[in-house]
């Protein structure tokens, strides 16, 4: 995993002197580009671990069919998440990071999410529940799942954007996140094994 971020990242570094001309390249840059992707690799290593403790869960308790079921809805809210994530942040982040009150900007986005939670878990859901009908009808359709994922969704979208609020701090922000999710991510797989045994 470390070996292709890093790779990635020479690459892209590659791609934006190639953009950006020699004039504008400098090694202090590129160094602070290094010093926020290590923690990235922390950070991955963390969301690793909170993504699988619990399939492993399932698959043990409830078996291979139970899992598959489980893992067909589960990627279908991911990725609802992941989308609203990918327009959100596209635009929060940069606005976020150039604002100096962030307890003013922060206040605004605890509002915005508690008065959009509803309406969003109801899109999620039409989300989920259209997405289910055309992956197949091998997989048992219910409106408990497609309700519970829709708001694990609408969750997971939340957690991203308070994750990107606070890397938006800066290179403070990018390492509590960074070691929060590694954290996070072991204690949880230490529940999930201590449950499975």
């Amino acid at each position: 995993l470390c070996v292709v971020a890093f790779s990635h990242l020479f690459r892209t570094l590659g791609r934006v002197q190639r953009v950006v001309g020699a004039s504008y390249w400098e090694t202090r840059w590129a160094l602070g580009v290094l010093r926020y992707m290590r923690f990235a690799v922390i950070g991955a290593g963390g969301g690793v671990l909170l993504v699988s403790g619990d399939k492993i869960l399932i698959g043990r308790l409830l078996g291979a069919v139970n899992l598959g079921i489980y893992a067909a809805y589960y990627f279908i809210s991911v990725q609802v998440a992941i989308q609203f994530s990918a327009i959100f942040i596209n635009v929060f982040f940069p606005m976020v990071s150039r604002q100096a009150d962030k307890r003013a900007v922060l206040r605004k986005l605890n509002r915005l999410l508690v008065t959009l939670f509803v309406p969003a878990v109801l899109v999620a859901m039409g989300v989920m529940a259209v997405s289910l009908r055309l992956l197949s009808s091998a997989y048992p359709f219910s409106w408990l799942l497609v309700f519970s994922m829709s708001v694990f969704a609408i969750l997971f979208f939340i957690y991203q954007t308070y994750w990107w609020f606070i890397n938006s701090t800066g290179a403070a922000g990018v390492r509590f996140t960074s070691l929060h999710g590694l954290l996070a991510g072991g204690t949880y797989l230490v529940g999930i094994y201590v449950l499975a045994e």
